[in-house]
């Protein structure tokens, strides 16, 4: 699965990971989620991300960090605040 839009690849992210730098990463992607809706604390389903969506945002973000993100811990990453959360604690 590719994490690729039609206008590129995503974004490199910076250390420490802000939500905005995730919201910038969420818009240049070819995904349903919508932005109006997307809080810090809205989880991707709940803003209109499928499950394919929400694999090609993690995809995304595995290519952006250059880290994986194990299945294991996709549950702690469902809103843009847990995943700020969860990338600052782990990125180097």
């Amino acid at each position: 699965m590719s994490s690729a839009s039609a206008a590129g690849p995503a974004p490199r992210l910076a250390r420490p990971v802000s939500s905005v730098q995730i919201r910038e990463l969420l818009a240049s992607l070819d995904t349903v989620i919508d932005m109006q809706k997307l809080t810090d604390q809205t989880r991707f389903l709940d803003a209109g991300a499928d499950s394919l969506d929400f694999f090609s945002i993690i995809a995304a973000i595995q290519d952006a960090c250059q880290i994986t993100i194990p299945d294991n811990d996709l549950v702690h990453v469902g809103t843009v605040q847990n995943l700020v959360k969860y990338l600052n604690a782990r990125l180097p």
